[in-house]
């Protein structure tokens, strides 16, 4: 027996758009991008740094780096 074949997906429509949104999301997405950019970084010096065994004291910097990330990532998640 067939499996019954699944509808088509409908594209949603919005015809009440706000004005100006595509200036403020033109204006957010790259630091949106830029931010995850700098997590990602952040993140896989810090694996990297724990998988070698490095001393605290080296990792201090790494950590640092991975705090200022985050507080930026938190920013940018608010919007603009």
């Amino acid at each position: 027996m067939d499996s019954p074949k699944k509808p088509p997906a409908k594209a949603t429509t919005y015809l009440d758009r706000q004005p100006g949104t595509d200036a403020v999301l033109e204006a957010w997405l790259p630091r949106l991008i830029e931010s995850n950019e700098a997590l990602i970084a952040a993140l896989v010096r810090l694996r990297d740094f724990y998988l070698a065994g490095a001393p605290r004291t080296e990792a201090q910097e790494v950590l640092v780096q991975v705090r200022v990330a985050l507080e930026r990532a938190e920013m940018v998640q608010k919007g603009p």
